[in-house]
């Protein structure tokens, strides 16, 4: 296991004492930079890892609960226009069979009583 506390003391304590110290220092120094940086980035991405899975999890949960209620409000929903057509076809075959609307047959009683009134007007003028 590293120490890195100990790594820092270290690291600053390090002085080249030539110049031919310096590449091996740079090389050193690279080494332990990269060290700590890989485990830097393993304890950032480690929880990070966590919650992505934790996250698809839920999002798998989320579309398995939208696809059920989707397919839920469109059965319903086609249940309801199936009843409604159902309705619509009994009441044209009604009036087929009955020989119209109600409004049709008020209009049919109007005429009647104006063709009444009509043949009444004429025998008295005769």
């Amino acid at each position: 296991e590293l120490d890195v506390d100990e790594l820092a003391k270290f690291v600053l304590t390090l002085e080249p004492s030539a110049v031919t110290d310096m590449k091996p220092l740079v090389v050193l120094l690279q080494g332990v930079l990269k060290t700590v940086m890989s485990r830097q980035v393993d304890l950032v991405n480690k929880p990070l890892k966590k919650e992505i899975v934790a996250l698809n999890k839920k999002l798998e949960e989320y579309e398995e609960f939208m696809e059920l209620h989707v397919e839920k409000e469109a059965r319903e929903h086609m249940q309801f226009l199936k009843r409604r057509w159902k309705q619509v076809l009994r009441t044209i075959h009604i009036q087929h069979v009955f020989g119209g609307t109600a409004e049709d047959e008020q209009t049919r009683q109007q005429r009647l009583a104006e063709l009444e009134k009509e043949k009444e007007q004429l025998a008295a003028k005769a």
